[in-house]
């Protein structure tokens, strides 16, 4: 499956079967992950290590800044789609550093494993905002950024679509906005660009530059093309 048809129908999965993932389809994910185009000047670290909420974890890390945030959501959602697109689940939690592994810099996990749940059928099986209330357009973008995941489904994000670009902003929403704003909220930003990416190139447009704009208060990307 393509990493765009896996936007509408992953999950997040809290349980896993005891099968093992086979070594080659770990080696294919460390690759993928080696390979990654992360943001200009940004350079995450990604570790594929034995997880405690899942068989396995990537484990991010990273500089405490909103471009370093921001970089890690957009890069480890396309790690997210690409080990479900082979069939497995995953799931995002930011808890605190694992204590068996390296400490300084972490930012959040990505657990996965054989999934113990069946994924979504399509678009319709997600409960979201509409994409009125988020995007000035209704279409492939807006639809593919609506069904990202985010911390708590806060969706803390607002879209504009113009002619040779998107402007993807936060927009606190829910009683957890300011809680999630610090970071959790900077790495849905870089999750829903990732997202609006892999829409522009799948209806055939080329993506020039992924850019973070603002600051710690008010920021975003802007996606040209």
């Amino acid at each position: 499956m393509s990493l765009y048809d896996t936007i509408f129908t992953r999950r997040s999965v809290r349980s896993y079967t005891k099968e093992p993932v086979p070594d080659k389809t770990l080696e294919m994910i460390k690759e993928y992950i080696y390979g990654l185009e992360q943001l200009y000047g940004q350079e995450a670290e990604f570790r594929v290590v034995p997880g405690k909420k899942a068989p396995y974890a990537v484990l991010a890390y990273c500089e405490d800044s909103l471009e370093a945030y921001i970089n890690v959501g957009y890069c480890l959602q396309e790690v997210d789609l690409y080990i479900q697109s082979l069939g497995l689940g995953s799931l995002w939690y930011g808890s605190k550093s694992p204590t068996r592994n390296r400490k300084d810099g972490y930012c959040i996990t990505l657990a996965f494993g054989n999934s113990g749940v069946p994924f979504r059928k399509g678009e319709e099986d997600f409960k979201r905002v509409g994409v009125n209330e988020m995007s000035n357009i209704d279409n492939a973008v807006a639809r593919a950024v609506r069904v990202a995941p985010s911390a708590r489904n806060s969706q803390p994000w607002e879209l504009t679509c113009e002619e040779g670009r998107i402007l993807i902003y936060y927009r606190g929403r829910g009683l957890f906005q300011g809680m999630l704003k610090k970071k959790m909220n900077k790495i849905d930003i870089g999750i829903a660009t990732k997202c609006a990416e892999i829409a522009l190139a799948r209806y055939g447009e080329t993506v020039k530059e992924v850019a973070v704009t603002g600051d710690d208060n008010v920021f975003g990307t802007r996606i040209s093309y």
